[in-house]
């Protein structure tokens, strides 16, 4: 992967941080606000991306919205999904791929199903390129997965036949329901480097989008507003 694709990553991901998320931006509890949205972070983030100093990953308010990064163990569950399936046995069925190096390595208390524990969730430099390395790996694998084989060693335009696997790849990775438009980008962005890279490392590079995209890497619980409280919808 580009070295690049490993500093937009880092930024994304250093720059993110677990804390409950207001209107002004994401709290740790006690700090109050970090960085407020559309805003240059004082780490050097990105616009709109609180920096990771300050950010403490404590227990927040029920009532706030929160975000919550994955540890190795929820990672690897996830990307077992891709290809093994939903569990049928409430996670305890899923391992990950032999051979994979997990990234985000947490010292768990308990198992390794969804917790809501936000204690040692930060994201350091190291935790963000174990991420990209880590796509680089799945993504290898993906490409002779029954659903993407065939799109890879086809002739017909890529992006005719690399919608539908992405959608099904998304849909559990970010363990939510998603539309055409979720993965729109990065079918354009795969058919855009088909001409310069070829067909399986553009269908490869979509796949590292989806396995880098902070929406599998980390979960949130946002819900929709009910007076005070903060009602979850299923896939929270």
């Amino acid at each position: 992967m580009p070295r690049t694709s490993f500093v937009v990553l880092e930024v994304l991901l250093v720059g993110s941080c677990t804390g409950m998320i207001s209107e002004s931006g994401i709290h740790d509890g006690e700090q109050g606000s970090v960085a407020p949205p559309e805003r240059d972070s004082p780490g050097g983030g990105s616009p709109g991306i609180p920096s990771v100093q300050n950010c403490r990953p404590e227990q927040s308010a029920p009532s706030r919205p929160r975000l919550w990064r994955l540890d190795d163990g929820q990672y690897g569950k996830t990307v077992a999904t891709l290809f093994k399936g939903r569990s049928k046995d409430s996670n305890d069925d899923l391992t990950a791929p032999a051979g994979l190096a997990l990234p985000l390595v947490t010292v768990a208390t308990g198992d390794v199903k969804f917790s809501t524990l936000s204690a040692d969730r930060r994201v350091a430099a190291d935790d963000a390129e174990d991420v990209a390395i880590a796509s680089v790996d799945v993504s290898d694998r993906l490409l002779a997965d029954p659903t993407i084989a065939p799109c890879v060693s086809g002739t017909g335009p890529l992006r005719d036949c690399l919608e539908r696997p992405l959608l099904q790849k998304a849909e559990l990775l970010f363990r939510r329901p998603v539309a055409t438009a979720d993965v729109a980008h990065y079918v354009a962005a795969a058919t855009a480097a088909e001409t310069t890279v070829g067909r399986r490392e553009a269908a490869r590079l979509a796949i590292q989008a989806l396995l880098i995209s902070p929406r599998f890497v980390f979960r949130t619980e946002l819900g929709a507003a009910q007076g005070s409280r903060l009602r979850l919808d299923a896939f929270e």
